[in-house]
């Protein structure tokens, strides 16, 4: 089982929530729409809601076909590769819109902000994981392979 697990609509909520927070400093409805129009937010919650859908039973599986759709057009709409699988904890924020490339099985921790250009693959080093603390920043350029 993975750290961050989505497992009800009240935790996909908090994540959701925590992640709008980390954008708009707020978590009211006004700012969720004001948030919507940001491009890391849109994906994030996308993100969240792929996560949270690919895990239930077959009574979920439309709701997660569309938001892999969803998912799938802003990834190639703004250049992100941070796949549904990938372990991120709340809070994440993502601050331009640009070349971002996660590996599925990396593990992001929380209230973490990534940038544009960074990149984090797989090590192939035995007993190594490619995780991530807490309050972390990837900045431009980064590479953790």
């Amino acid at each position: 089982m993975y750290k961050y697990d989505i497992r009800s609509f009240k935790e996909l909520g908090l994540y959701i929530a925590s992640d709008l927070y980390r954008y708009m400093t707020s978590t009211s409805l006004k700012s969720f729409l004001r948030g919507w129009y940001i491009a890391g937010f849109r994906y994030t919650f996308f993100m969240r809601c792929c996560r949270f859908f690919g895990k239930r039973g077959i009574a979920y599986k439309p709701l997660f076909f569309l938001c892999r759709i969803a998912l799938r057009h802003y990834s190639i709409k703004y250049g992100f590769q941070l796949p549904w699988q990938t372990d991120i904890g709340p809070g994440l924020m993502i601050g331009h819109y640009g070349p971002i490339i996660v590996n599925p099985n990396s593990r992001i921790g929380v209230n973490c902000n990534i940038t544009v250009g960074v990149l984090m693959g797989l090590s192939h080093k035995l007993n190594e994981d490619n995780s991530r603390g807490d309050f972390c920043t990837r900045r431009l350029g980064i590479g953790f392979l």
